[in-house]
């Protein structure tokens, strides 16, 4: 189980500029990570598939059997997803 304590502050610049003071290379950390599990990857000959093209509409919509029961109370639609 994991756990995260901490206190809400403000926006600011400062407070930005603290993080970035504490917390310097987080950023390069995560995509390091993220560049070394695809190294992995890549050396054990795990396909490498290119994305495919856009849709042509930004909202997917869905007509027939695959229509979904109902749309949950308070939601509402945005860009093909489900928003509250």
């Amino acid at each position: 189980m994991a756990a995260l304590g901490a206190r809400r502050r403000p926006l600011t610049g400062r407070t930005l500029a603290s993080v970035l003071m504490h917390h310097p290379l987080f950023t390069v950390k995560v995509v390091g990570g993220i560049h070394w599990e695809a190294l992995k990857l890549w050396r054990k000959g795990a396909p490498y598939r290119r994305r495919g093209a856009p849709p042509a509409s930004p909202m997917t919509i869905v007509t027939g059997a695959n229509r979904p029961a109902r749309i949950p109370s308070g939601a509402r639609a945005v860009r093909g997803t489900l928003a509250r």
